[in-house]
């Protein structure tokens, strides 16, 4: 087991040079179940981590999206229609091109 090894098992990163030098290792911690974060000058630019990890992560993200918006709905749902607040024709054709806009951006 190299030096490196030894050093990165003790620590959460390890800068993008030694990253380099020893991928193969960092590799197999990501296969034993580690996450290692890649520095570069110090601050973190990459994270490895095993891919069902990853998604797990990712499904989370969007459950927890997905609740917010369920709720929002059934929020909406319990205004009655005649107590709701109104939007003009204008003011709703600004939202909906605020919304282009920022689908624009991205």
């Amino acid at each position: 087991m190299s030096q490196l090894l030894r050093t990165v098992r003790i620590m959460t990163t390890v800068s993008a040079s030694n990253a380099r030098a020893a991928l193969s290792e960092l590799i197999d911690r990501v296969i034993a179940g580690d996450e290692v974060t890649i520095t570069r000058y110090g601050k973190p630019v990459a994270v490895l981590l095993r891919p069902d990890v990853l998604a797990g992560r990712r499904a989370d993200s969007t459950r927890g999206k997905a609740e917010r918006l369920r709720a929002m709905i059934e929020s909406a749902g319990a205004v009655p229609l005649g107590d709701a607040p109104y939007f003009s024709t204008e003011r709703a054709r600004e939202l909906v091109a605020e919304v282009a806009a920022g689908r624009g951006s991205r």
